[in-house]
């Protein structure tokens, strides 16, 4: 399972290996939005001109928690950013060109180009 960590500036996602975390992404709160995801118990979407994928949590309670922090924190970033003049209101989340949703290919099982079987 994916780690995700809530930053002042950003969310990241890793594996936990031996060593410590391997790294997958660093995901800049200003860039990306947070949306319900209708289609799966305990889901929300994360969107990125990078990136876009569905997490599912362990639970509604902790699919609350994680998208009223992203959003709170995500909000915090955005306020100081504009206070600080690095940011103008009208570009804060004006980013309309979002990757597609990620989905794994054994979710599926036909390939989304050629419609193909997948071996399993």
């Amino acid at each position: 399972p994916r780690e995700f960590h809530l930053f002042s500036d950003c969310l990241t996602y890793s594996d936990q290996r031996k060593s410590g975390f391997f790294l997958h992404r660093k995901m800049n709160l200003d860039k990306l939005q947070i949306a319900d995801y209708q289609l799966r118990k305990n889901a929300f979407e994360i969107r990125s001109s990078e990136k876009s994928f569905v997490v599912i949590a362990d639970s509604r309670t902790s699919k609350t928690v994680w998208v009223k922090m992203i959003s709170f924190t995500k909000k915090e970033y955005e306020d100081s950013l504009l206070h600080n003049g690095v940011l103008s209101p009208r570009n804060i989340s004006r980013n309309n060109k979002n990757a597609p949703i990620w989905t794994p290919d054994r979710a599926h099982g036909f390939c989304s180009l050629c419609k193909n079987h997948l071996l399993q």
